[in-house]
């Protein structure tokens, strides 16, 4: 009796190639990009859950931290609800790029085990109060491809390159005057690029991956964008559109002191959801 083989990740990776490819063969023209000033303006309010820590010396001193600590679940932190903003201008298939997502969470907690952070020691037990700044901005310059089928559906690709800002605040409190504080701001470039699927008519599928390793910076960074786009109103040259999607980001950053300054971001998996004017 012939039994059926269930198919392999590798096995479905090769169909999908195969019929992307089958699809991306018929028809498709690469296409001038508009030669005239254009952009884009879109805000998003985006909610995933959060998780990492904040190592933080005293000038780099050994034990004025704890290693890897304080977590932020053991500051009470666990998720985090953040509006984004970006802005885009163009000439022609050139652009630049404006970004900030600001990240602004506090949480209250009562310690498990003592936790020494920049030379303060807070005890087991104390109930401790923390805020955190954990802001990315990103300024950069992008150039389109596009191309268009005999359907026509647009395809875009957009390489990015720019510089990325990590501005980082630090407070933690507790009772019998003690506290820790810290704040600086980290750069690094990044590279990415930002694909477009755009069907005949007012749907627009955008999917973006834009970061940096941490070698040669003591920064790195990941975010992660795939994000629907429907029109909801149009004009000749303005356009509105909701905007629905999910993302990812990470921020690493470790300093080269005796006892570096270390904080890990994982934000996400992110929920999505804004508006976008196109003019």
């Amino acid at each position: 009796m012939r039994t059926s083989r269930r198919p392999t990740p590798r096995s479905l990776l090769v169909a999908t190639v195969v019929a992307l490819s089958a699809g991306c063969t018929g028809g498709w023209v690469r296409q001038t990009v508009d030669t005239g000033v254009h952009g884009s303006l879109a805000a998003s309010l985006r909610y995933g859950s959060l998780d990492g820590f904040a190592q933080t010396p005293a000038g780099g001193t050994a034990g004025t931290t704890s290693r890897k600590r304080p977590t932020f679940d053991e500051l009470g932190i666990h998720d985090a609800l953040a509006a984004d903003a970006d802005l885009h201008l163009g000439w022609g298939a050139d652009g630049l790029y404006v970004l900030a997502a600001p990240t602004r969470v506090s949480g209250d907690s009562r310690l498990g085990t003592a936790l020494i952070s920049h030379g303060t020691t807070f005890p087991a037990g104390a109930p401790v109060h923390a805020h955190l700044h954990l802001d990315q901005y990103r300024v950069g310059y992008e150039h389109q491809f596009v191309w268009r089928n005999d359907a026509g559906t647009a395809v875009t690709l957009a390489p990015t390159v720019g510089l990325t800002l990590f501005a980082f605040d630090y407070t933690l409190t507790a009772a019998a005057d003690l506290s820790a504080a810290r704040s600086y701001i980290q750069a690094a470039p990044h590279i990415g690029v930002t694909a477009a699927w755009h069907p005949e008519g007012r749907f627009t599928l955008r999917g973006t991956v834009v970061g940096w390793p941490s070698p040669p910076t003591d920064l790195s960074t990941v975010s992660v964008r795939l994000t629907g786009e429907y029109v909801v109103w149009q004009q000749p040259t303005y356009s509105a559109a909701a905007t629905l999607g999910i993302g990812y980001d990470q921020i690493d950053f470790a300093d080269h002191q005796h006892v570096a300054n270390h904080v890990h971001v994982d934000d996400g998996p992110l929920l999505l959801a804004g508006m976008k004017l196109a003019f």
